[in-house]
């Protein structure tokens, strides 16, 4: 009489339970009702039965969470900024961006202020390990009254990143620098506001732990 062959694989359902490949052990985790104390790892049904791998996804189009998110301050090829600036309500922030090295010469001031300000929304990671040496672009986020043509008859509001040199061609340096007073003062403001409650909020812990 022929001996009869060890059942292993735990999965009732498993089509080949004799099978000794690739078998592991299930997890403690799982509370069912099982055959024996081992699976067969490389195979779903059995794999999925235990809680070892996940459910089968879906049948569609795949999309990755990081579509999702866009980087601060990158542009959208649908949210192009209009090519014309009539005028100026407010800034709202400002960036360093470098620029390509044939418009920077070697030793300009430009290298200096990139060494304090930049953009590293665009920057891959071996670049954020290194310093900056490329220089920077000065831009502003200017919220204010555009147009996609001189003739134009109803201006497009909104905001959009600017270079600091484009905004002076367009508005002038008189209109450009009473704005950027305002945008200073404003962050001065900000900045003395934001390290007062700082400091309070510090003193408050000192005395608690006292």
């Amino acid at each position: 009489m022929a001996a009869v062959e060890e059942r292993r694989c735990g999965n009732p359902d498993c089509l080949d339970p004799n099978s000794t490949s690739r078998l592991q052990k299930i997890p403690e985790s799982f509370t069912g009702d099982r055959l024996s104390e081992y699976f067969h790892r490389q195979r779903a049904a059995c794999a999925r039965w235990c809680g070892f791998k996940e459910p089968p996804k879906k049948p569609g189009r795949k999309r990755k969470d990081e579509t999702l998110a866009i980087p601060v301050g990158k542009r959208l090829d649908t949210d192009r900024c209009p090519p014309i600036l009539r005028s100026i309500d407010a800034l709202w922030g400002y960036r360093c961006r470098r620029p390509a090295a044939r418009l920077l010469p070697p030793h300009s001031p430009a290298h200096v202020a990139a060494r304090r300000l930049a953009d590293i929304s665009d920057m891959r990671m071996e670049e954020r390990s290194q310093p900056l040496t490329d220089g920077s672009i000065l831009e502003y986020i200017v919220h204010g009254e555009f147009a996609w043509k001189e003739s134009d008859i109803n201006s497009t509001y909104g905001a959009w990143w600017i270079s600091l040199w484009t905004i002076v061609r367009e508005v002038g340096a008189e209109a450009v620098e009473e704005k950027l007073e305002e945008f200073e003062d404003e962050i001065k403001q900000l900045r003395a506001q934001a390290i007062k409650e700082a400091v309070e909020d510090s003193s408050d812990d000192d005395e608690e732990d006292r």
